[in-house]
């Protein structure tokens, strides 16, 4: 089966049975138009015999190599197993060439923290608001996030 087939069937699965949003499927479209892309460049026709274990890390290597962020080619990466996970469950392909392949790490940055000093200026801040209750409720806002080390969409819900 010709790769270029396999990709619009899942796509097609992906939106019609799955329903996954448009955008969504825009990242897919990107992310295996640039995998097509880079089997041409290594003249590898694009038969789902041909993507195998070894073409997958290279094309890994490739991505890093361009100067890809970690997220970017994990991303990339999860697009191709999603599609054989896909195309195994349909018998299209009997192993799946990106199971031994293990995604790129994250690299995490080290959190960044306010200073008491700055955390002091940030409440009184508050203090300068016209009204009343506003000031009040910024205060609490903050004092929460200062205090209790919540994120955003924790003080939210």
């Amino acid at each position: 089966m010709d790769l270029r087939d396999a990709v619009a069937e899942f796509l097609a699965y992906l939106e019609h049975e799955r329903n996954y949003s448009p955008l969504t499927i825009t990242s897919y479209k990107s992310d295996f138009k640039r995998f097509l892309e880079f089997l041409d460049e290594r003249a590898v026709p694009p038969k789902l015999q041909n993507v195998t274990t070894s073409v997958v890390r290279q094309y890994i290597a490739s991505l890093s190599q361009a100067g890809y962020a970690p997220s970017t080619v994990g991303r990339r990466v999860a697009s191709l197993k999603s599609l054989f996970n896909y195309l195994c469950n349909c018998e299209y392909v009997t192993r799946n060439p990106l199971a031994p392949v293990s995604m790129p790490k994250r690299k995490r940055g080290i959190p960044t923290y306010l200073s008491p000093e700055e955390c002091r200026r940030l409440l009184e801040a508050t203090d300068q608001s016209h009204f009343f209750l506003l000031a009040f409720r910024d205060k609490a806002i903050l004092g929460t996030f200062i205090y209790t080390g919540l994120r955003r969409g924790e003080l939210l819900s």
